[in-house]
């Protein structure tokens, strides 16, 4: 297959890795082989002009929308359903070992908004619990810790970005008996977020809106007159 340059190549050294992992001196040649394969395909998609698109396979994410892919593009935190009780939990797919993990149960999944983002390093992930509060996970595991929860009664909590260049959050407060909608930045340590826009559900998009690259400003969307 290498010799004739075809891609079955790339799979049938990760067949040999996977199953016969224990021949050391097999799995190490297959090892360097796949990585060089692996690098010439990389050039070769960097020549190439357009999209590349791969299909990535979760069956227990197939009843929820919720997904994101880590920073690094190596792992994949979504929302996990199974037949038992909790029906949904935040899980996180490592794609090179092809591990799983639960990282907080009995998640809310019916909501049409993203309830969680990654940190910059990817190494922890921001979540809304409840009506109102922000917690933080460790990817690897671990008890969740409470980040911020919101004073007032009847305002839900959402995370939209997490900017690496001012350590901030940016989140939405939605206040469902008022109508409202403020977007604000709140610092990763905790504290009180700044409201930065403010206005009705009807002109504020609480779920689009992400920091520019060096987390100075921010884009979303507004309704104005029926434009957006």
């Amino acid at each position: 297959y290498e010799k004739l340059g075809k891609t079955e190549a790339r799979g049938a050294y990760s067949r040999l890795l996977r199953d016969y992992a224990d021949q050391l001196q097999l799995a190490k040649e297959a090892r360097s082989r796949l990585a060089k394969l692996e690098s010439i395909a990389g050039s070769m998609l960097q020549e190439n002009a357009g999209l590349v698109f791969r299909k990535l396979d979760v069956p227990d994410a197939g009843r929820s929308h919720q997904a994101r892919l880590s920073p690094d593009g190596g792992k994949f935190l979504y929302v996990g359903y199974q037949d038992k009780e909790p029906r949904y939990n935040l899980r996180v797919l490592d794609f090179a070992s092809g591990k799983r993990r639960t990282l907080v149960e009995n998640f809310n999944a019916d909501s049409a908004t993203i309830l969680f983002e990654w940190s910059p390093d990817g190494k922890k992930a921001v979540y809304a619990a409840g009506r109102g509060e922000l917690r933080v996970v460790d990817i690897e595991g671990g008890k969740p810790e409470l980040l911020w929860a919101s004073p007032e009664k009847g305002t839900y909590v959402r995370p939209l970005d997490w900017s690496d260049q001012n350590r901030s959050l940016l989140i939405s407060l939605i206040n469902s008996t008022e109508n409202t909608v403020r977007l604000a930045v709140l610092p990763e340590t905790g504290g009180a977020p700044r409201a930065v826009v403010s206005g009705t559900a009807d002109e504020i998009g609480y779920d689009l809106a992400h920091f520019s690259p060096d987390g100075r400003l921010f884009a979303g969307v507004m309704r104005k007159e029926k434009n957006v």
